[in-house]
């Protein structure tokens, strides 16, 4: 039953459908069995918690809501949304699958990712079955490879984390199929079509799978030796790149909303590897760890390849390539196998941005398929190969059992079950699969079917045309060989073999019974708390809604308050990120992976450490900041007030979900819309120091250029700050920890009380040339100064050459200390310059002062996500006392460099002053409409209107009706100059070239129906003519 070589008809796929759907449950079971026993959810608790479940909610609600204004006459759309952060796009969706998010009510969302992730998987393992069918594979094949491929390492580790992942996998077979039927000249509509549905799933596996299918029509071409001509590959490849190129014209409506937002995020600039990386090789224990992880699942080389191949899927290499034949195959599988050693490659099908192997699902398809095309050879393998087979198995046995005699931990036991596994296999293929030795000769000659030119054992004009309506079987010689030689292989087999009684059906049974154990033992090697424990990082199931909603802001709901603002919490962990898409409110937080670019240089600019390449939380309590952001709410739990930046009052206290919460309110919080009569230039703001320059911003507004705007702000040259002499003396004359310190100190670490000294020449020179830099009319004043170090005292940390070098002890604490002198009524900051982790991905530490305290995660210079910042404000606070110390607790023996570390101190007496001259003239009467901002204004005098909305294309301003330009103002919101007197405001916003991209779809359809009408009705003619 399992391989019929009967004509294909209907019912033959149907069967094969249901025993598919039976088995992918039994499976899937089994190799979530962890999950399901320890009562884990499927949402990964980093990426998937707090951006992906979030998102999910979010679509369902908003289109929900979208379609009831539809049958109530509202055909409005909104595209942007001030609760995505500090206002997005609203990201668009055609993936079909989510669309099954609509079923589910936002509480809900949970078990929706969850079924909508074992969909994909389901759907992956189908699109390789349409595949394998293409090529004529039975039923074992397509079931053995379908499996192989979607439960392989990748799928197991990677697209848990990020479901989306499944899209590559779902739609890298009908690519290459796709180009398969162009390749002959065939059905060129399906790449169209293709490209189009996978354009609306996302740009980015596209842009994977299409480097993929590229590579492997090269390699189709180059081994097709009847049809290498330098026309016929010109030929092929003007087909082949205008189907391409109409089905992305139909599907560019996502691609300009998704590479719009990728081309304005930091993702596009590069990572700065440093002069030690090697694009050409990984280093010599990148080839070791690849073949000791090849057929493990619990564990990798690193940068992001995952292998965990079942054994079956080496047993399928080493008879590939002990037959003759099936070049383009083999060609394949060593092109992926060489790309893997060459980091270069993982650059570019990364887009150029780091080194990441997200691509190698694409090894695991062809490896995968490989397999399956070999299926029929392992089922009938002579005395001769198997020993071989035998031996070649060897090296993977001695290394399990040195592994589970000499290792200890996860690996002993991964080790110890890989082996069990190659053990089974071989176990099944000597019993299930062997062939009389006195076909040898037969198989040596046949060599697997070689016959055609096209190279994968097979000519290039296609196979048999049988299966129903000739889909399945166009393409049987390219992957399976001459049709006919292998029929006389088989009779000649069946004839003068001998097997274990049994039947073909057999042997074909327990291959795929042995794939689902394998299957099975490979999710526990993943899952399971003794070995990868990959389980640990799932919440329990029914508890990710709750964790994500069950934090201090969702008090917000009992707040009256119909005004526009914002609203902001202290701890803001990985659970909480998505907060605002379920509560519904305006915050600060953002979690994409494109983040706005803009928005990532206001946060390095201003020293803020609450962010990474793809996260904002906030502005990390610093109450300039989240004035200037609209900040009007500040949330947290009962008893925390501690906690609370500067100038909140308690407003509220409730209970949600069994917690007390309280809510704070700015007394001085500013409106969406504020006024400036000074401005400067971002250089000019960019020369102060970086803890001075939120206090510029809260007296002048800096644009990128700011010549001619005002008349009195032509020459900023000599004028003056309001420092006097006294605190720029007091200011040179901090004391700071330096890179450098005597031999005593480094040898006790317990006492740096004589590190005290001025600092360096350089940064003395660059305070001074910042104090003469001030504002067009003298108005700004710097009045924050750094704290003078009255005693620092180390355990076990040493500070020399730019260098802390944390010597971390189990049972002990790595600890620096500084005591302070600094100004009363300060927000304080610690404040380090140059500080840089270039040894390895991460360096935790804890600060602290008083009963405030915070973590931070340094990334290193190779992490993907580093951000490139090095200098660095952690907020300490806000104290009334002058004096403090400050704490920093290191859990790692690692080292750090740094340039300088002190200690800030920012007044908060002039506060309100800087509050009321910016609110003298607001935006009033606000309202936040679909796509739409409005208010009203009057001015005595010429202003800069600046808008607490982040840059961004899409808008467009109009003044009292006439459009106007939008400025970048103070890094990174909105800025628009006005004349005296009273005015209407009206900000809208349309998502950046959807009417282009709309217009090319519309066309590239018609197009499409109008070419398909065409070979139709030359079809006609043509079978009219016959």
């Amino acid at each position: 039953m399992l391989d019929n070589h009967a004509p294909r008809g209907a019912k033959y796929y149907l069967k094969y459908w249901l025993l598919y759907s039976v088995l992918f449950a039994v499976v899937t079971a089994g190799v979530f069995l962890v999950l399901i026993l320890q009562g884990r959810s499927f949402v990964w608790y980093s990426d998937a918690v707090s951006q992906y479940v979030p998102r999910a909610a979010y679509f369902g609600t908003k289109t929900r809501e979208v379609l009831a204004g539809f049958l109530e006459g509202d055909f409005s759309i909104p595209t942007y949304d001030f609760t995505l952060g500090m206002g997005n796009t609203i990201p668009l969706h055609f993936e079909p699958l989510y669309w099954v998010f609509l079923l589910f009510d936002a509480s809900q969302a949970e078990l929706a990712y969850g079924v909508v992730l074992l969909l994909r998987f389901y759907f992956a393992g189908l699109s390789m079955s349409v595949f394998l069918f293409y090529f004529r594979n039975g039923w074992t094949a397509a079931l053995i490879g379908s499996f192989s491929y979607i439960y392989c390492g990748y799928g197991l580790w990677a697209c848990m984390r990020h479901a989306h992942f499944l899209y590559g996998l779902i739609m890298l077979p009908l690519c290459i199929l796709a180009l398969e039927e162009l390749y002959r000249h065939k059905r060129w509509y399906l790449c169209t079509l293709v490209v189009w549905i996978h354009l609306w799933c996302g740009y980015y596996f596209l842009y994977i799978n299409t480097l993929a299918t590229a590579v492997y029509f090269l390699l189709r071409f180059f081994h097709d030796k009847e049809h290498r001509t330098f026309r016929e590959f010109w030929k092929k490849l003007g087909m082949i790149a205008g189907s391409y190129l109409l089905g992305v014209a139909i599907g560019n409506g996502t691609l300009i909303d998704s590479f719009a937002s990728y081309l304005t995020s930091g993702r596009t600039e590069a990572v700065d590897y440093g002069s030690s990386a090697n694009f050409l090789f990984y280093g010599w224990k990148w080839p070791l760890s690849f073949f000791r992880d090849f057929l493990t699942a619990g564990r990798g080389p690193g940068n992001w390849l995952r292998l965990g191949y079942i054994p079956l899927i080496y047993v399928g290499l080493v008879v590939l390539f002990l037959r003759k034949g099936r070049k383009l195959l083999k060609s394949t599988v060593l092109t992926g196998t060489v790309f893997l050693m060459i980091p270069a490659v993982a650059f570019v099908f990364s887009g150029f941005s780091n080194i990441n192997n997200r691509w190698s699902y694409v090894y695991s398809f062809a490896l995968s398929a490989a397999l399956a095309f070999v299926i029929k050879d392992i089922r009938e393998l002579t005395k001769k190969e198997r020993r071989i087979v035998v031996l070649a198995s060897l090296p993977f046995l001695v290394l399990f059992a040195a592994e589970v005699l000499f290792s200890h931990g996860k690996n002993r036991y991964i080790a110890l079950v890989s082996g069990v596994v190659l053990v089974l296999t071989l176990v099944v293929v000597l019993l299930f699969c062997p062939a009389d030795e006195l076909a040898d000769s037969s198989e040596n000659a046949a060599g697997g079917s070689s016959g055609g030119p096209a190279g994968f054992s097979g000519n290039a004009a296609g196979g048999s045309s049988g299966g129903p309506a000739g889909f399945f079987g166009n393409a049987a010689g390219v992957f399976s060989g001459n049709m006919e030689a292998q029929q006389e292989r088989l009779q000649s087999r069946r004839l003068r073999r001998w097997r274990i009684p049994g039947t073909d059906r057999l042997a074909g049974g327990a291959l795929v019974a042995l794939t689902v154990v394998s299957l099975w033992c490979y999710g526990l090697e993943t899952f399971a708390p003794r070995m990868e424990n990959y389980a640990s990082e799932f919440p329990k199931a029914g508890t990710v809604v709750e964790g994500i909603t069950q934090m201090p802001l969702a008090a917000l709901e009992d707040v009256e308050d119909d005004s526009f603002y914002r609203a902001a919490t202290k701890k803001v962990n990985r659970k909480i990120q998505g907060a605002a898409q379920f509560l519904d409110y305006n915050g600060t937080v953002w979690y994409s992976s494109t983040t706005s670019r803009i928005m990532q240089d206001y946060y390095l600019q201003m020293g803020v450490s609450t962010w990474s390449g793809v996260r904002l939380k906030g502005f990390d309590g610093r109450t300039f900041l989240d004035t200037l952001a609209c900040v009007k709410y500040y949330a947290l739990d009962k008893e925390t007030e501690y906690d609370l930046p500067y100038g909140y009052k308690k407003v509220l206290e409730t209970e949600k979900n069994g917690k007390t919460y309280e809510v704070f309110e700015n007394e001085m919080a500013l409106p969406i819309g504020y006024t400036y009569d000074t401005v400067i230039s971002e250089e000019e703001l960019l020369a102060y120091e970086v803890p001075e320059r939120q206090e510029v911003l809260m007296q002048a507004a800096s644009l990128e250029s700011a010549a001619g705007t005002q008349a009195e702000s032509a020459d900023t040259s000599d004028i003056k700050g309001a420092s006097d002499a006294g605190a720029q003396a007091e200011s040179a004359d901090t004391v700071n920890i330096k890179g450098a310190s005597d031999a005593g100190a480094q040898a006790e670490s317990a006492d740096m009380s004589d590190i005290k000294g001025a600092r360096s020449a350089s940064a003395q020179a660059e305070s001074a040339d910042t104090a003469d830099i001030k504002s067009a009319d003298g108005a700004v004043q710097i009045t924050g100064q750094m704290a003078e170090i009255t005693g620092e005292t180390c355990e076990n940390v040493t500070v020399g050459d730019g260098v802390l070098t944390i010597q971390y002890k189990k049972g002990e604490e790595a600890t620096l200390t500084l005591d302070y002198s600094g100004t009363e009524n300060s927000e304080v900051y610690l404040y380090i310059r140059g500080l840089q982790y270039e040894d390895g991905y991460s360096a935790s530490f804890e600060y602290e002062c008083g009963k405030y305290s915070n973590t931070y995660s340094l990334h290193g210079v190779e992490n993907p996500y580093y951000s490139g910042q090095k200098d660095y404000l952690f907020n300490l606070g806000y104290h009334e006392e002058a004096d403090g110390t400050c704490r920093i607790t290191f859990t790692e023996g690692k080292s750090l460099r740094f340039d300088d570390i002190q200690i800030y101190c920012q007044p908060m007496d002039n506060m309100k002053d800087y509050t009321d001259a910016l609110k003298e003239n607001v935006l009033e009467n606000v309202e936040i409409q679909t796509n739409c901002v409005k208010g009203d204004i009057s001015l005595e005098e010429e202003k800069l209107l600046v808008l607490s909305i982040p840059y961004q294309n899409g808008w467009t301003a109009y003044v009292d009706g006439q459009k106007t330009e939008i400025e970048k103002a103070n890094l990174m919101y909105m800025g628009i100059w006005l004349e005296p007197g009273g005015h209407t405001i009206e900000l809208r916003y349309r998502m950046p070239g959807m009417r282009i991209g709309v217009g090319v779809s519309i066309a590239a359809f018609l197009i499409f129906i109008l070419l398909l009408l065409k070979a139709r009705r030359r079809r006609q003619v043509s079978e009219g003519s016959v």
